[in-house]
C-alpha cells in the first residue's frame, strides 16, 4: 500500500532527524532549519516515536507492489521501530527505572541506555538514510 510506503518515509526521516538532532545540529546547523525548542521537546519527541514505532510495526505486514510480503519492506521497518522505540526509551526512563525500583530499575535503565539511547545519532542518520533509499529505490527487496 503506498499509503504506508508515504508514511514511513515521512515517519523515517522525522523520527530520524528527532533522534539525531543535536548531532545533525553540530554537523550542518539544522537549528536554523527546524524549531530548537520543539524537537527537543520531550512530549513532542514521545508523539514521534510513538507514531513512528507504529508505522514502522505496521509497515512489516504491508508490502508495497512488487516486494516480498514481510520482507519486502524490512529495512525502512526496522528502523522506524528503533527509532520509535529509542524517542520512546528515551522520554519514559525515569518512569521506567521508578517503576522498576532499586537495583532491577538500575540495571533495566544502564543495559537500555547502552542499546538505545547511546548510539541514538546512529540510529537517527540509519533512519534518515533508509528513507531515502527507500524513496529511491522501492522496489529493490529488503528497502
Amino acid at each position: 500500500m503506498y499509503q504506508f510506503y508515504v508514511l514511513a518515509i515521512v515517519f523515517n526521516v522525522i523520527g530520524g532527524v528527532t533522534l539525531a538532532f543535536d548531532f545533525l545540529d553540530d554537523k550542518i546547523g539544522i537549528a536554523r532549519f527546524l524549531n530548537e525548542n520543539g524537537m527537543t521537546a520531550p512530549n513532542f519527541r514521545a508523539l514521534i516515536g510513538l507514531l513512528t514505532f507504529v508505522v514502522g510495526f505496521v509497515k512489516l505486514f504491508t508490502v508495497t507492489e512488487g516486494n516480498w510480503v514481510f520482507l519486502g519492506d524490512f529495512v525502512p521497518a526496522l528502523a522506524a521501530l528503533v527509532t520509535g522505540a529509542t524517542l520512546m526509551i528515551e522520554r519514559f526512563r525515569d518512569q521506567i527505572e521508578e517503576k522498576l525500583g532499586g537495583e532491577r530499575g538500575a540495571v533495566v535503565v544502564n543495559r537500555l541506555d547502552k542499546v538505545f539511547i547511546g548510539p541514538r545519532n546512529i540510529y537517527g542518520v540509519v533512519s534518515i538514510a533508509a528513507a531515502v533509499a527507500h524513496f529511491f529505490f522501492h522496489s529493490i527487496q529488503l528497502l
